[in-house]
């Protein structure tokens, strides 16, 4: 027979996002168990550039979201030091034509992305 094992979480991911989403669990208070058919960062996230980027997303919730990722990633960076190989990047993008500038400029100015 086998063993049960019980948890409250399973997280299905060890990359970048599955990894974060466990540590925060965990930091709640949650007995958590991380599953993956690889090694931890061994697929997307290991191949990947692991750019973080805002500068893509519309004005609203994915652009919010995206904001605050930016800033649990540096925070978690400063407390982890070395551990983790984090860099913060510059972007920038245009409107690539004119009709679209109206909407690039709204975007840049709803962002908090300074002028």
């Amino acid at each position: 027979m086998s063993k049960s094992l019980t948890c409250d979480v399973v997280v299905v991911g060890a990359g970048m996002t599955g990894a974060a989403c466990a540590l925060y669990a965990a930091r709640a208070g949650l007995d958590v168990t991380v599953v993956d058919r690889g090694p931890v960062a061994g697929g997307t996230t290991g191949a990947g550039e692991g750019n973080l980027l805002a500068s893509d997303k519309e004005p609203g919730p994915e652009l919010r979201l995206a904001l605050l990722s930016l800033r649990l990633w540096a925070e978690l960076a400063h407390e982890l030091g070395r551990e983790v190989e984090y860099e913060a990047k510059g972007d920038s993008s245009s409107p690539g034509t004119p009709k679209r500038s109206p909407r690039w400029e709204s975007s840049r100015t709803h962002s908090g992305r300074p002028e």
